[in-house]
């Protein structure tokens, strides 16, 4: 069995402050998802990303298995992993971070740029 390019794990609330402190949150641009929005399915081959559920409720598309998430998530996805997330009911609101940072302009590779099928298979 091969290992997951991936982990979901929850940050327990008491804790959600300090992570935002931490991270310095109020510097980096905050993604609003809704059920209208694009879902790309994108995949970075030189950087890893770490993305924090600020708020709301959706899925994700990781390397063909699907997620629900929610506040208090952390999601930690290795390099050429697909992925795309998409927000429902509410907005969505997500942090992103790419590591090496350097890369992130230019390792963004869009493999499909509407992915609404993906998701119709969880209600």
């Amino acid at each position: 069995m091969q290992d997951k390019k991936y982990q979901i794990h929850k940050i327990m609330p008491e804790m959600r402050e300090m992570f935002c402190e931490i991270f310095n949150l109020q510097q980096i641009p905050i993604q609003i998802l809704t059920d209208e929005s694009e879902r790309p399915l994108v995949i970075h081959h030189q950087t890893k990303q770490i993305t924090y559920v600020l708020k709301g409720q959706g899925k994700i598309y990781l390397d063909a298995d699907i997620h629900y998430i929610s506040e208090g998530n952390l999601i930690l996805i290795d390099q050429n992993t697909p992925h795309s997330f998409a927000g429902y009911d509410e907005e969505l609101q997500l942090v992103h971070w790419h590591w090496p940072e350097n890369q992130v302009d230019t390792d963004r590779n869009v493999l499909k740029m509407a992915c609404t099928e993906l998701f119709r298979t969880m209600a």
